[in-house]
Protein backbone atom coordinates (compact mmCIF):
# COMPACT_ATOMS: atom_id res chain seq x y z
CA UNK A 1 0.00 0.00 0.00
CA UNK A 2 1.26 3.19 -0.74
CA UNK A 3 0.70 6.07 1.85
CA UNK A 4 -0.17 8.89 -0.47
CA UNK A 5 -2.36 7.19 -3.15
CA UNK A 6 -4.52 5.40 -0.08
CA UNK A 7 -5.63 8.90 1.04
CA UNK A 8 -7.59 10.03 -1.31
CA UNK A 9 -10.29 7.85 0.14
CA UNK A 10 -9.45 8.60 3.84
CA UNK A 11 -11.54 10.92 5.78
CA UNK A 12 -8.27 12.63 7.82
CA UNK A 13 -8.71 14.74 10.64
CA UNK A 14 -6.79 18.36 11.00
CA UNK A 15 -4.41 16.77 13.44
CA UNK A 16 -4.07 13.54 10.99
CA UNK A 17 -3.21 15.89 8.01
CA UNK A 18 -0.66 17.90 10.25
CA UNK A 19 1.11 14.26 10.77
CA UNK A 20 0.74 13.75 6.60
CA UNK A 21 2.17 17.33 6.06
CA UNK A 22 5.13 17.04 8.62
CA UNK A 23 6.10 13.55 6.90
CA UNK A 24 5.75 15.00 3.51
CA UNK A 25 7.94 18.18 4.18
CA UNK A 26 10.09 16.75 6.91
CA UNK A 27 10.92 13.28 5.32
CA UNK A 28 14.41 13.04 6.77
CA UNK A 29 13.85 14.35 9.97
CA UNK A 30 10.92 11.96 10.28
CA UNK A 31 12.46 8.86 9.78
CA UNK A 32 14.90 9.13 12.23
CA UNK A 33 12.13 10.51 15.44
CA UNK A 34 10.51 8.43 18.12
CA UNK A 35 6.63 8.56 18.02
CA UNK A 36 7.06 10.58 21.38
CA UNK A 37 9.42 12.77 19.82
CA UNK A 38 6.79 13.32 16.83
CA UNK A 39 4.16 13.67 19.50
CA UNK A 40 5.65 16.72 20.91
CA UNK A 41 7.16 18.42 18.26
CA UNK A 42 3.44 18.59 16.77
CA UNK A 43 1.35 18.95 19.65
CA UNK A 44 -0.68 15.94 19.75
CA UNK A 45 -1.12 12.84 21.03
CA UNK A 46 0.92 9.58 21.08
CA UNK A 47 -2.71 8.00 20.64
CA UNK A 48 -3.87 10.31 17.79
CA UNK A 49 -0.19 9.30 15.85
CA UNK A 50 -1.20 5.86 16.71
CA UNK A 51 -5.05 6.09 15.26
CA UNK A 52 -3.67 8.03 11.97
CA UNK A 53 -0.98 5.02 11.62
CA UNK A 54 -4.10 2.16 11.50
CA UNK A 55 -6.41 4.34 9.14
CA UNK A 56 -3.43 4.49 6.54
CA UNK A 57 -3.29 0.56 7.26
CA UNK A 58 0.32 0.32 9.02
CA UNK A 59 0.64 -1.69 12.23
CA UNK A 60 2.39 0.27 14.08
CA UNK A 61 4.72 2.93 14.10
CA UNK A 62 7.63 1.18 12.63
CA UNK A 63 5.63 0.18 9.60
CA UNK A 64 4.86 3.44 9.11
CA UNK A 65 8.68 4.38 8.43
CA UNK A 66 9.13 1.62 6.65
CA UNK A 67 5.92 2.23 4.53
CA UNK A 68 7.27 5.81 3.90
CA UNK A 69 10.78 4.90 3.17
CA UNK A 70 9.74 2.22 0.62
CA UNK A 71 7.49 4.94 -1.30
CA UNK A 72 9.84 7.84 -0.37
CA UNK A 73 8.33 10.66 -2.33
CA UNK A 74 6.50 11.06 -5.15
CA UNK A 75 8.29 12.51 -8.47
CA UNK A 76 7.16 14.24 -10.84
CA UNK A 77 6.89 11.36 -13.64
CA UNK A 78 4.52 8.96 -10.54
CA UNK A 79 2.67 12.56 -10.44
CA UNK A 80 1.86 12.66 -14.23
CA UNK A 81 1.17 9.23 -14.76
CA UNK A 82 -1.88 9.44 -11.86
CA UNK A 83 -3.06 12.82 -13.63
CA UNK A 84 -2.99 11.15 -17.30
CA UNK A 85 -4.65 7.56 -15.78
CA UNK A 86 -7.12 9.56 -13.78
CA UNK A 87 -9.10 10.90 -17.01
CA UNK A 88 -10.32 8.57 -19.95
CA UNK A 89 -10.11 11.84 -22.52
CA UNK A 90 -7.99 14.57 -20.72
CA UNK A 91 -10.63 16.83 -22.80
CA UNK A 92 -9.71 20.67 -22.43
CA UNK A 93 -13.49 20.80 -20.40
CA UNK A 94 -12.07 18.45 -17.83
CA UNK A 95 -8.88 20.14 -17.12
CA UNK A 96 -10.15 23.41 -16.87
CA UNK A 97 -13.04 22.25 -14.64
CA UNK A 98 -10.62 20.35 -12.08
CA UNK A 99 -8.65 23.83 -11.76
CA UNK A 100 -11.88 25.97 -10.88
CA UNK A 101 -12.31 22.86 -8.69
CA UNK A 102 -8.92 23.87 -7.32
CA UNK A 103 -9.61 27.56 -6.79
CA UNK A 104 -12.80 26.84 -4.58
CA UNK A 105 -10.65 24.72 -2.44
CA UNK A 106 -8.27 27.50 -2.21
CA UNK A 107 -11.49 29.70 -1.62
CA UNK A 108 -12.55 27.14 1.39
CA UNK A 109 -9.35 27.30 3.29
CA UNK A 110 -7.24 30.62 2.59
CA UNK A 111 -7.47 33.16 5.43
CA UNK A 112 -8.79 36.15 3.67
CA UNK A 113 -7.53 38.48 6.43
CA UNK A 114 -3.56 37.12 5.97
CA UNK A 115 -4.34 38.17 2.35
CA UNK A 116 -5.47 41.51 2.80
CA UNK A 117 -2.52 41.81 5.00
CA UNK A 118 0.04 40.49 2.63
CA UNK A 119 -1.53 43.28 -0.47
CA UNK A 120 -1.50 45.93 2.38
CA UNK A 121 2.44 44.92 3.34
CA UNK A 122 3.33 45.08 -0.43
CA UNK A 123 1.58 48.18 -1.39
CA UNK A 124 3.79 49.81 1.69
CA UNK A 125 7.24 48.93 0.06
CA UNK A 126 9.00 50.64 -2.59
CA UNK A 127 11.42 47.25 -2.55
CA UNK A 128 10.68 43.53 -2.58
CA UNK A 129 12.48 40.06 -2.91
CA UNK A 130 10.84 37.21 -3.99
CA UNK A 131 12.23 33.75 -4.27
CA UNK A 132 10.66 29.94 -5.37
CA UNK A 133 12.33 26.91 -7.38
CA UNK A 134 11.57 24.82 -10.16
CA UNK A 135 8.27 25.90 -11.77
CA UNK A 136 8.03 28.43 -8.85
CA UNK A 137 10.29 30.24 -10.53
CA UNK A 138 7.85 31.17 -13.43
CA UNK A 139 5.18 32.73 -10.53
CA UNK A 140 8.70 34.82 -9.61
CA UNK A 141 8.65 36.14 -12.90
CA UNK A 142 4.94 37.30 -13.04
CA UNK A 143 5.53 39.09 -10.20
CA UNK A 144 8.47 41.05 -11.17
CA UNK A 145 7.22 41.97 -14.55
CA UNK A 146 4.02 43.14 -12.93
CA UNK A 147 5.12 44.76 -9.61
CA UNK A 148 8.03 46.63 -11.10
CA UNK A 149 5.39 48.26 -13.97
CA UNK A 150 3.65 50.16 -10.78
CA UNK A 151 7.03 51.28 -9.18
CA UNK A 152 7.93 48.38 -6.56
CA UNK A 153 11.23 47.45 -6.91
CA UNK A 154 11.31 43.24 -7.33
CA UNK A 155 15.18 41.65 -6.41
CA UNK A 156 14.79 37.95 -7.57
CA UNK A 157 17.00 35.50 -4.79
CA UNK A 158 18.73 33.18 -6.75
CA UNK A 159 17.50 29.51 -6.31
CA UNK A 160 20.98 28.05 -4.45
CA UNK A 161 24.24 27.65 -3.18
CA UNK A 162 26.48 30.82 -2.70
CA UNK A 163 24.91 33.24 -4.60
CA UNK A 164 21.45 32.78 -2.62
CA UNK A 165 23.67 33.58 0.60
CA UNK A 166 25.43 36.36 -0.91
CA UNK A 167 21.81 37.68 -1.91
CA UNK A 168 20.37 36.32 1.88
CA UNK A 169 23.16 38.96 3.33
CA UNK A 170 21.71 41.81 2.28
CA UNK A 171 18.38 41.51 3.44
CA UNK A 172 17.40 43.40 6.89
CA UNK A 173 15.27 43.93 9.54
CA UNK A 174 12.72 46.11 7.54
CA UNK A 175 12.80 44.18 3.92
CA UNK A 176 10.30 41.87 2.81
CA UNK A 177 10.76 38.07 1.07
CA UNK A 178 7.91 37.01 -0.82
CA UNK A 179 8.62 33.27 -1.23
CA UNK A 180 6.91 30.38 -3.04
CA UNK A 181 7.00 27.28 -1.20
CA UNK A 182 4.44 24.87 -1.53
CA UNK A 183 4.42 20.98 -0.47
CA UNK A 184 7.73 20.41 0.26
CA UNK A 185 10.14 22.52 2.02
CA UNK A 186 13.35 22.40 0.42
CA UNK A 187 17.38 23.04 2.38
CA UNK A 188 16.98 26.58 1.02
CA UNK A 189 14.04 27.01 2.20
CA UNK A 190 14.99 26.18 5.62
CA UNK A 191 18.12 28.25 5.34
CA UNK A 192 15.83 31.09 4.69
CA UNK A 193 13.53 30.55 7.26
CA UNK A 194 16.15 30.06 9.59
CA UNK A 195 17.83 33.38 8.39
CA UNK A 196 14.78 35.11 9.08
CA UNK A 197 15.17 34.64 12.39
CA UNK A 198 18.52 36.41 12.82
CA UNK A 199 17.43 39.32 11.06
CA UNK A 200 14.09 40.04 11.31
CA UNK A 201 12.73 40.65 7.87
CA UNK A 202 9.06 39.93 7.33
CA UNK A 203 8.41 36.81 5.07
CA UNK A 204 5.16 36.12 3.09
CA UNK A 205 4.96 32.25 1.47
CA UNK A 206 2.55 30.88 -0.89
CA UNK A 207 2.07 27.46 0.37
CA UNK A 208 0.21 24.39 -0.26
CA UNK A 209 0.56 23.28 3.31
CA UNK A 210 -1.90 23.45 5.55
CA UNK A 211 -0.01 23.13 8.98
CA UNK A 212 3.21 25.00 10.01
CA UNK A 213 5.33 24.25 12.23
CA UNK A 214 7.12 27.22 14.09
CA UNK A 215 10.66 27.09 12.31
CA UNK A 216 9.05 26.61 8.76
CA UNK A 217 6.61 29.42 8.72
CA UNK A 218 6.11 32.99 7.43
CA UNK A 219 4.75 35.74 8.98
CA UNK A 220 1.63 35.82 6.68
CA UNK A 221 0.87 31.96 4.69
CA UNK A 222 -1.21 31.96 1.71
CA UNK A 223 -2.58 28.94 1.13
CA UNK A 224 -3.11 27.61 -2.62
CA UNK A 225 -4.43 24.01 -3.34
CA UNK A 226 -2.67 22.71 -6.51
CA UNK A 227 -4.59 19.30 -6.67
CA UNK A 228 -4.15 15.74 -4.87
CA UNK A 229 -0.47 14.92 -3.32
CA UNK A 230 -0.43 12.43 -6.05
CA UNK A 231 -0.88 14.14 -8.82
CA UNK A 232 -0.13 17.05 -11.33
CA UNK A 233 0.45 19.96 -9.58
CA UNK A 234 -0.82 22.79 -11.87
CA UNK A 235 0.13 26.13 -11.54
CA UNK A 236 -3.08 27.86 -12.41
CA UNK A 237 -4.25 28.41 -8.83
CA UNK A 238 -1.17 30.24 -7.70
CA UNK A 239 -1.44 31.82 -10.86
CA UNK A 240 -4.87 33.47 -10.02
CA UNK A 241 -3.85 34.01 -6.33
CA UNK A 242 -0.52 35.93 -7.26
CA UNK A 243 -3.14 38.15 -9.89
CA UNK A 244 -5.48 38.77 -7.17
CA UNK A 245 -2.54 40.08 -5.47
CA UNK A 246 -1.42 42.02 -7.97
CA UNK A 247 -4.49 44.05 -9.00
CA UNK A 248 -5.46 44.73 -4.95
CA UNK A 249 -1.91 46.39 -4.36
CA UNK A 250 -2.61 48.16 -7.62
CA UNK A 251 -5.26 49.22 -6.21
CA UNK A 252 -3.91 50.01 -2.75
CA UNK A 253 -1.34 52.15 -3.82
CA UNK A 254 -3.57 54.32 -5.87
CA UNK A 255 -2.84 57.19 -8.45
CA UNK A 256 0.86 56.36 -8.08
CA UNK A 257 0.64 53.41 -9.83
CA UNK A 258 -2.04 54.79 -12.14
CA UNK A 259 0.79 57.46 -12.81
CA UNK A 260 3.79 54.94 -13.55
CA UNK A 261 1.26 52.73 -16.00
CA UNK A 262 0.55 56.28 -17.71
CA UNK A 263 4.21 57.11 -17.68
CA UNK A 264 5.09 53.56 -19.38
CA UNK A 265 2.60 54.24 -21.95
CA UNK A 266 3.58 57.32 -22.62
CA UNK A 267 7.11 56.44 -23.31
CA UNK A 268 6.23 53.32 -25.68
CA UNK A 269 4.09 55.91 -27.80
CA UNK A 270 6.73 58.31 -27.81
CA UNK A 271 9.53 55.42 -29.15
CA UNK A 272 7.06 52.93 -30.89
CA UNK A 273 8.96 53.38 -33.95
CA UNK A 274 12.29 53.06 -32.13
CA UNK A 275 14.25 50.11 -33.80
Amino acid sequence: MKLISCLDDLQLTKSEIKILEFIETNYDDFLFMSIIELAEKLEISEATISRFVRKIGADDFKSLKTLVLEQSPYMAAEKMKTTLASSEDLSLDSYLSKQIENIKKTLDHIDKNQFDQACKILAQKNKIYVYAKHAGKALTSLIYTRLNRIGIDVWTLPTGGTELVESLSKLEKDDLLLIFSFSKISREDKIIFDYKKEVGFKLIQFTSRLYHDEENSGDLNLFVYRGERNEYHSLTTPVALADAMIVKITKLKGEKSLERLEKIKDLKNKYKDFK
